[in-house]
C-alpha cells in the first residue's frame, strides 16, 4: 500500500476537555485508498478500561463500527501528538498492529498539566490540539505517501458588556469598585464586575458570569481611549464555572491613567469593555471537516472550497482512461525521439527531449527556452552536476508522472534533481520515498540533505525520527561520524530532542 498520513485538527480544545474527566471525542472517519472498504478514526480519551486517567490524555487508532473492508490487517502505524502546530514530535510511538474489526491500536499519553497548562504554548498554538498518524504495510517500500486533514471545531460562544468606573481617578487602594454595566450584546447572561486598585497602584479585575447553562468561559477586559479605540489591559487564564470568580490583573497601572486622564479619563470616566468566551453544559455544537490530497498536511491549511467535496476520496482518484492515453502517446513520443528540439548533456550522455515537455513540467526548464539565456540559442542544457540515470529518470518522470523501480540512492539524486529544476510533484514523490525508507542508519544522511536544501517538512519529519528513536540514532557510528562533520545540525537534533523527546 501507499503510505498514508492522517493529521487531526481539534480547534477550541480546552473549552471540550476541561469540561470533566475522562472526556472522549473520535476523530471524523477517513478512508485509505488502498484499503477499500476499511474506515477508520482517531480517539483521544481520558478513561481506560474504566480507570480515570485525570493526569493523562490518551491517542489511539481505531477501525470504525460500521467497516466493510477485510477481517484482519496488519499495518505498522506510528501515532503522536504534535507540538507548536508543526510536524514536531512531543511523544509518539510506533506499532505493529493486528487490527480486526472495531479494534484499537495501542495508545500513546501526553501529560493533562503539560497540555492545558505547562507546555499549553506548544500544544495548543490558538487553542488547537494536532495529532497525527502515519500507516503503512510493514517493509513495504512506498512510492508516494496519501494524505489527509481532519478537523474537528467545538462551536463555542461569545458575549461582551461594556461598563463604566465613575470618579476612577479617585480610587483608594485595597476597595473594591464595582463596575456599573451599561450595555451588553445578550440579555441571556447576567454579569457582574469589580475592579481593585493595589497598593502598588495596579488593577485587579474579578468577573462572574451568572449563567446555569455556562460550564467553562474566560475572559478579557480592555479599556477604551479617548480616539475610540479599545487597548486590551488583561484577560483569564484559568477556566471558570458559572458562578466563580474569574480574577486576573490588568496592565494598565493608576500612575498612567491619571497622567494622562484626557486619554483614559475623560471627566474622571474610566470606560472598560469585557468579553467572555464560554461553552455551555449540554454537549456543545461540533463542526467536522475532512480533506483528502496527496499534499495537505504540508501547510496544515485549510480552504473553504474543499469542504464540500471533504468526504469523498473519489476526489483524489488518480488518472481517468482518457489520461492513460495521453500517457501512453507521451512515452511512446518520447521513446521515439519525435520532433526532438532540445538536449540535455551530462559529462558522459546527451538525451533528446521536447522544448515543450520541458516547459510544462519546469519552471526552471521554461526560463531557459523563453528567456535570452544561452539555452534558447544553443538548444541544449549542460548538467554536469547530475549523473546519466538520474537525468534518465527525471526525464521519464516528466514525460510519464511515474518512478520506477526506486532506491534510495536513486531518491536522493532524483531529489536533487527535482529541486534544482522546481519539479515539485517529483520531489515530493521522493521525499515520501525517503521518508518511509528512513531508517537509523541513513537518518543523518537525510538530515543533512533536508538541511542543504532548505525543505523544512522534511527536516522536521527526519528529526521527528530522532527524537523517538533517540538512543539508537545517538549511539550509532553514523552518528558519531555525523557529529564531527556537522555540529551545528547535531546540536539542532539534540536540542529538539531535550525540548520535546523527554517525557
Amino acid at each position: 500500500m501507499n503510505g498514508f498520513t492522517a493529521v487531526w485538527r481539534f480547534e477550541n480544545f480546552s473549552y471540550y476537555w476541561q469540561k470533566e474527566d475522562g472526556a472522549e471525542i473520535n476523530s471524523p472517519e477517513f478512508q485509505v485508498n488502498a484499503i477499500p472498504g476499511a474506515r477508520w478514526k482517531l480517539k483521544l480519551f481520558g478513561t481506560i478500561h474504566g480507570f480515570r486517567m485525570e493526569d493523562s490524555i490518551g491517542l489511539c487508532l481505531q477501525r470504525a463500527e460500521v467497516d466493510d473492508g477485510p477481517d484482519c490487517l496488519v499495518l505498522d502505524i506510528e501515532i503522536a501528538f504534535l507540538v507548536s502546530g508543526r510536524s514536531l514530535v512531543h511523544t509518539a510511538e510506533r506499532f505493529l498492529t493486528n487490527f480486526r474489526k472495531r479494534d484499537s491500536s495501542d495508545a500513546v499519553y501526553a501529560m493533562k498539566d503539560d497540555v492545558l497548562c505547562l507546555m499549553r504554548d506548544a500544544f495548543l498554538p490558538q487553542d488547537v490540539l494536532t495529532v497525527r498518524c502515519r500507516m503503512w504495510e510493514l517493509d513495504s517500500p512506498v512510492m508516494e505517501e496519501e494524505q489527509c486533514l481532519a478537523r474537528t471545531i467545538i462551536g463555542i460562544e461569545r458575549a461582551f458588556f461594556v461598563g463604566i468606573v465613575e470618579n476612577a481617578n479617585s480610587l483608594v487602594p485595597g476597595l473594591k469598585t464595582v463596575v456599573h454595566i451599561n450595555s451588553a450584546s445578550t440579555d441571556k447572561l447576567s454579569f457582574s464586575m469589580t475592579i481593585r486598585l493595589t497598593d502598588e497602584g495596579k488593577f485587579a479585575a474579578e468577573i462572574t458570569v451568572h449563567y446555569q447553562f455556562i460550564k467553562l468561559f474566560t475572559a478579557k477586559v480592555m479599556i477604551l481611549d479617548s480616539f475610540r479605540n479599545w487597548k486590551l489591559c488583561g484577560q483569564s487564564v484559568d477556566w471558570k464555572k458559572s458562578g466563580e470568580v474569574c480574577e486576573f490583573p490588568l496592565t494598565v497601572l493608576f500612575e498612567t491613567l491619571v497622567s494622562d486622564k484626557r486619554l483614559y479619563l475623560p471627566k474622571g470616566v474610566m470606560t472598560l469593555k469585557c468579553e467572555v468566551a464560554f461553552s455551555t453544559e449540554a454537549e456543545p455544537d461540533r463542526i467536522e471537516t475532512i480533506d483528502y490530497g496527496f499534499d495537505v498536511c504540508h501547510s496544515m491549511q485549510w480552504k473553504a472550497s474543499n469542504v464540500e467535496n471533504a468526504n469523498s476520496l473519489q476526489s483524489i482518484a488518480r488518472d481517468s482512461e482518457s489520461s492513460g492515453t495521453l500517457k501512453s502517446d507521451l512515452i511512446a513520443l518520447y521513446k521515439d525521439r519525435t520532433l526532438c528540439d532540445a538536449k540535455l548533456c551530462t559529462e558522459n550522455e546527451t538525451f533528446l527531449a521536447h522544448k515543450a515537455v520541458l516547459c510544462a513540467r519546469s519552471p526552471v526548464f521554461k526560463t531557459m527556452f523563453t528567456s535570452d539565456m544561452r539555452e534558447k540559442t544553443d538548444e541544449c542544457v549542460n548538467i554536469p552536476d547530475l549523473e546519466d540515470d538520474t537525468v534518465r529518470r527525471m526525464l521519464h518522470f516528466l514525460y510519464t508522472d511515474t518512478i520506477e523501480d526506486l532506491q534510495w540512492e536513486d531518491a536522493k539524486d532524483l531529489y536533487f534533481a527535482a529541486d534544482k529544476y522546481e519539479i515539485f510533484s517529483l520531489k515530493q514523490k521522493c521525499s515520501s520515498f525517503l521518508k518511509h525508507n528512513l531508517q537509523t542508519s541513513n537518518c543523518c544522511d537525510l538530515l543533512l540533505l533536508a538541511d542543504m536544501h532548505n525543505d523544512a517538512d522534511l527536516k522536521t519529519f527526519v528529526l521527528d525520527h530522532i527524537v523517538i528513536q533517540n538512543q539508537q540514532v545517538f549511539l550509532s557510528p553514523e552518528w558519531e561520524t555525523f557529529m564531527k562533520d556537522h555540529i551545528r545540525l547535531a546540536a539542532e537534533a539534540y536540542s529538539m530532542y531535550f525540548k520535546y523527546g523527554k517525557t
